[in-house]
């Protein structure tokens, strides 16, 4: 259920032209771009990940656990409904 969760999670983003990184571990990383401070807002109450890295390589990725495919869609819709406004 993990694993599709995160497939969810990380096609949902692509589709939305984010890019994303996919690691072996149950963390996904994505980079909001231009939509990176509504989406943040957006999603402030909703859910606890990690915004932003100081590191070079990670510059402007923001970082998700895995979790069930049920529980991505509130922040997968969102993210879309901040995006496509």
């Amino acid at each position: 259920r993990l694993e599709a969760g995160k497939t969810f999670f990380l096609q949902s983003m692509q589709a939305l032209g984010f890019r994303t990184l996919n690691g072996q571990g149950n963390f996904m990383h994505v980079a909001f771009g231009v939509h990176a401070e509504a989406v943040h807002e957006a999603l402030e109450n909703l859910v606890y990940y990690r915004k932003d890295f100081a590191e070079p390589c990670l510059k402007g990725f923001s970082r998700f656990s895995s979790t069930t495919p049920e529980l991505f869609k509130s922040i997968v819709n969102r993210i879309q409904d901040t995006v496509q406004q």
